[in-house]
């Protein structure tokens, strides 16, 4: 009984990392549909506003592990986190050099085991906790 408990769980665990993973390719989607929604007259700005600031309204590390989680099983360099970052309207002019600010982050996440390193050091990947995708099963 216990042995079946685990697996279901396990199974659960992996389900909501999918989800989580849909929950961020949807926001980055909605990020880039955003303007086209703006310019349709029959859409709330309002609604959009409120939905873009709830996404866009996060910290540095929050921007990266939902750009990485939604581009997974890709792997990122530095430099295209960035721009996902500005393109998603990350607020990114606090940053004296944004770009040893990705690093540390990066640094950090990798420390943390969140995220996995490829080719040498130059590119990023979000470290899924339970193995395979269940699309990806048989």
């Amino acid at each position: 009984m216990f042995e079946a408990m685990r697996k279901e769980l396990d199974g659960l665990l992996e389900l909501q990392e999918d989800t989580e993973q849909k929950i961020a390719q949807l926001k980055q989607a909605i990020i880039s549909f955003a303007p086209l929604a703006r310019e349709s007259n029959d859409s709330p700005m309002a609604f959009w506003d409120e939905a873009l600031s709830a996404i866009t309204g996060t910290g540095m590390t929050d921007g990266i592990r939902r750009i990485l989680s939604a581009v997974y099983p890709k792997k990122l360099s530095p430099v295209d986190i960035k721009e996902q970052l500005k393109g998603t309207g990350q607020d990114l002019s606090g940053h004296k050099n944004v770009m040893a600010s990705i690093h540390s982050t990066l640094k950090r996440m990798l420390e943390n085991e969140e995220i996995t390193i490829s080719d040498d050091g130059l590119t990023y990947g979000w470290r899924r906790k339970f193995g395979v995708k269940l699309s990806e099963m048989k």
